[in-house]
């Protein structure tokens, strides 16, 4: 059911649908996301990329391990976070969102896309750890980062940061990465980083990829 002009989804519409477990209406005209409109025994996909999606009722999903919200109007994603507490993947990119906080019931997410939105806040206000390891947070507006905003993401090997405008303080720069010791692949071209705290890597033991370019360093310090 792709581009074939949809507009709305009324509740249960796929419920008897016992087979489906792979779901693509992208480039459709939806707007608004219903409580339980997309429920199927089965279903684990859902591809709702290309839509006018800006309102998400509480608890559209469920036991979906894939969902695709790329190229939409969403501002408010919580109504997601709260519910699709089975979500191994989350594509977010392409949307207006401002604030995005991981809670308890992101224990199945593994990865998480949200770039090329208007994230100024980024949070992990989960008690418990997260197996989370994919976290991709390019093209937003993200300036105060600490480590703290990584809390409880001890899993994380991808970590994409470029093109924030970050505010790099020496206080705690060095310390950026202290939750994130599992980091393989560290992306932070295009951040506005002009001094590499002496430090800020030192964790980093598995560190296979480190992207610095598109920035204004004028020296790297020697690490051993």
């Amino acid at each position: 059911m792709v581009g074939v002009n949809i507009t709305t989804i009324a509740p249960n519409s796929f419920s008897y649908l016992n087979q489906l477990t792979k779901l693509d209406l992208s480039n459709n005209s939806i707007k608004v996301m219903s409580t339980a409109s997309l429920v199927s025994p089965r279903l684990h996909t859902v591809d709702l990329s290309n839509n006018s999606i800006s309102n998400i009722e509480p608890n559209p999903f469920h036991n979906l391990n894939t969902l695709i919200m790329s190229h939409n109007k969403i501002v408010n994603a919580s109504n997601l976070i709260a519910y699709c507490i089975d979500l191994e993947k989350l594509d977010l990119s392409y949307n207006f969102i401002r604030t995005m906080e991981l809670t308890n019931s992101c224990l199945s997410l593994l990865e998480l896309r949200v770039p090329h939105n208007e994230l100024t806040t980024f949070r992990v206000s989960s008690e418990v750890p997260l197996h989370l390891r994919s976290l991709y947070l390019s093209s937003n507006k993200l300036r105060d980062i600490t480590s703290k905003n990584f809390q409880n993401l001890k899993d994380l090997s991808t970590l994409d940061l470029s093109c924030n405008p970050i505010l790099y303080e020496n206080n705690s720069a060095a310390n950026l990465f202290q939750n994130t010791i599992q980091l393989e692949y560290l992306n932070l071209s295009s951040t506005a980083m002009q001094k590499l705290t002496l430090g800020i890597f030192t964790k980093l033991y598995k560190l296979v990829e480190l992207d610095l370019s598109h920035n204004d360093l004028s020296y790297l310090p020697l690490y051993k």
